[in-house]
């Protein structure tokens, strides 16, 4: 998702739209925002299940995208092993899927904001 808000971003900077165009790129933006926030918000739903209810991983992603269509990557991604809920690394008392949600939720906002503001400038 990060990728993707980037590449948006970046093919925003370089077109410099106006119109439309601002709005296609918004939402392109806005759609790799609501996508990390739904991956980010459900890892932190894991990370925060007590241990007897925290489901199965399941096999690493390298070995998925080899082996099985990527819809059923998808699947598998979001119903996985116990080892999604661990928590590897905090920052000021946030683990990585909550700082990443906090940058997905300030991309999506930050975008809804440029993108209000540009439609009331122009009026």
């Amino acid at each position: 998702a990060y990728m993707w808000i980037g590449a948006a971003a970046l093919l925003a900077f370089i077109h410099n739209p106006a119109g439309a165009g601002r709005w296609v790129y918004g939402l392109l933006v806005t759609l790799g925002g609501v996508f990390g926030l739904s991956v980010a918000g459900r890892h932190l739903w894991l990370q925060n299940l007590p241990a007897d209810q925290v489901p199965d991983c399941g096999m690493g992603l390298n070995y998925m995208l080899d082996t099985m269509p990527f819809t059923q990557v998808l699947r598998e991604v979001f119903y996985g092993s116990g080892e999604c809920a661990d928590v590897h690394w905090s920052f000021l008392g946030l683990t990585m899927p909550g700082w990443t949600f906090l940058w997905y939720l300030a991309f999506t906002l930050g975008t809804i904001t440029v993108l209000i503001k540009a439609s009331a400038a122009r009026r």
